[in-house]
């Protein structure tokens, strides 16, 4: 989808036939499309607060941010393929120097990351020792 929007590009039919049968697989390997199946059919008979507000919760905090960050990450997919393929004037970009460049940056986030995590667990354990 997001090569389609940022490039103009449609996937191939082979293509849409593969991204259903990963996203099948998914949810035949966690196991979960028979509690599926039995929830939709018992969702009639018992509903409460409690279950709605379990569900809510599950999709807000669960569901919604995994297709937000799956939504993000294919628009930045698709930019950076929109950039490489661009070349203006003089400067040619190298994939593979290009993709060191991401993953140097995305490792230097995580350890700063938990760096912080750490730092602010001390903290904490500071002042409750204190």
């Amino acid at each position: 989808l997001c090569c389609y929007i940022v490039l103009g590009k449609r996937q191939s039919m082979m293509q849409v036939c593969a991204l259903g049968l990963l996203m099948a697989s998914t949810v035949i390997f966690q196991g979960r499309w028979k509690d599926w199946l039995d929830r939709s059919r018992s969702r009639s008979k018992h509903v409460n607060s409690a279950n709605i507000d379990n569900q809510r919760h599950r999709f807000l905090w669960g569901v919604l941010p995994c297709l937000s960050a799956t939504l993000l990450s294919g628009l930045a997919g698709a930019f950076s393929q929109r950039s490489l393929q661009r070349q203006v004037g003089m400067m040619h970009r190298n994939a593979y120097f290009y993709t060191v460049e991401i993953s140097f940056l995305s490792a230097a986030c995580l350890v700063f990351s938990m760096g912080m995590e750490w730092w602010r667990n001390g903290m904490k354990t500071a002042a409750d020792n204190g």
